[in-house]
């Protein structure tokens, strides 16, 4: 019941978050041009012209922003969960996983791992944002930063749960139920890093295009 109500809470608020924003900022992409289409016949009277753009933003955009809702919406909830557990609610089926987490990040992250990773949900959250405002000027600046220092977070971090190589704060203890919880965590976070960076990449014309459409 606990899950059930954390993923009906994460879902439902990062959809409401998402119709409110895409409405909002809608407008942005409609400045952007679609591709120009060949019209008149011959050779003097044939040219490229610009006669739509586009309604929305693409559909694979729109996909990555509401998944950056949910992340930073997720994990600010199973903070929340956790928090909650501390305190002596009986939570601990969505707070026992929260905190192996942790301290999987913390020890596979050089003990700076679990900060780190909740100021990136933060940031992976902005990114979404800066998509739908399309900010010619620092949309995909900002949405390729946090992608590149998620992927690099995540992918060490996976790296050093996986393999054990650089491991810290465990003192003797048997670490290897976070670990294993870790592992699971930071290769979906390093799987959507690269996902937005590759999109990012992908629409990089449509995100840094200043021109407004022309209207016919």
């Amino acid at each position: 019941m606990a899950w059930f109500a954390y993923v009906a809470l994460v879902v439902g608020s990062s959809a409401i978050s998402y119709v409110v924003r895409e409405r909002r900022h809608r407008r942005r992409w409609q400045l952007v041009d679609l591709p120009p289409v060949p019209a008149g016949v011959g050779a003097y009277r044939e040219s490229q012209i610009v006669g739509a753009h586009l309604a929305e933003a693409p559909a694979p955009l729109r996909l990555m922003v509401f998944s950056c809702i949910v992340y930073g919406r997720a994990v600010t909830f199973a903070l929340l969960a956790t928090a909650l557990y501390l305190a002596g609610l009986g939570v601990e089926v969505l707070a026992v996983p929260t905190l192996h987490t942790m301290v999987g990040y913390f020890t596979a992250g050089g003990g700076v791992g679990a900060v780190v990773a909740m100021i990136l949900a933060s940031l992976v959250m902005r990114a979404g944002s800066d998509i739908l405002v399309r900010d010619p000027r620092r949309a995909f600046h900002r949405t390729r930063f946090t992608a590149v220092a998620s992927a690099l977070v995540h992918g060490v971090v996976l790296a050093n749960a996986s393999t054990g190589a650089w491991l810290v704060g465990t003192a003797g203890r048997d670490a290897t139920r976070s670990l294993d919880t870790t592992r699971y965590v930071s290769g979906a976070a390093l799987a959507h890093a690269l996902t937005l960076l590759g999109l990012a990449y992908l629409y990089r014309e449509a995100l840094t295009a200043k021109r407004p459409a022309v209207r016919l």
